[in-house]
């Protein structure tokens, strides 16, 4: 499966415990016309990674088993990790990350609000939400 954001700013917004990382869209209000969502993209059980802080456009993409070898084997990985390879491609760069499959979550938030995969210390998910996994 695939998810691609190709209008859409990623930075890398999070490296926390459990090997998790999250990519953030943030809403851009001033933009014509105005980005209201926040786009949140988390990897949980990274064991490898190769990115980039700031993406412009982005996609994830779960990689094929010759792309995940091939990558596994370039970089000295392990070759029992070849399925949990996820490929990311920006406008202006490629990379990967080695994880548990990656979820993405967005709905209306505003740039200083918890994060949507905040378990639920702010309440029910927004009425908005829309989730997804690669």
């Amino acid at each position: 499966m695939t998810a691609s954001w190709p209008d859409r700013d990623f930075q890398l917004w999070w490296v926390g415990s459990h090997s998790t990382l999250r990519l953030q869209s943030n809403p851009v209000p001033d933009s014509d016309p105005p980005v209201t969502t926040r786009i949140e993209i988390e990897f949980g059980h990274v064991r490898a990674l190769f990115i980039r802080p700031v993406a412009a456009g982005l996609t994830v993409s779960h990689a094929t088993a010759a792309e995940g070898a091939e990558l596994c084997g370039r970089y000295g990985l392990d070759p029992d990790w070849a399925g949990s390879v996820y490929l990311l491609r920006s406008a202006d760069w490629e990379g990967f990350v080695v994880s548990s499959t990656p979820t993405w979550r967005e709905a209306e938030r505003k740039y200083y609000e918890p994060s949507l995969f905040t378990p639920g210390e702010e309440g029910p998910p927004p009425a908005d939400l829309v989730t997804g996994s690669v």
